[in-house]
């Protein structure tokens, strides 16, 4: 029982790291949205990019969190 649960958390929080990767595209793909907006003068498109730049540290951040457990014994 106890192995098959330590089987579970390993792949629950493996699926989790994998979001950090697309943390930091969407991170890089946010900020060229903010320069594009500051560029462009346009609020709306820089205030996307602000938005899509606070949900990739919060993938980032799920993502290392679940790192962390996963080297954790």
């Amino acid at each position: 029982m106890v192995k098959v649960l330590d089987k579970a958390k390993k792949e629950y929080y493996g699926r989790r790291a994998k979001l950090e990767m697309a943390g930091w595209i969407l991170g890089f793909i946010s900020l060229a949205v903010i320069i594009a907006g500051i560029l462009s003068q346009i609020k709306t498109v820089s205030a996307i990019g602000i938005l899509l730049l606070a949900i990739a540290v919060y993938l980032i951040i799920m993502g290392r969190i679940a790192h962390q457990t996963l080297l954790r014994k």
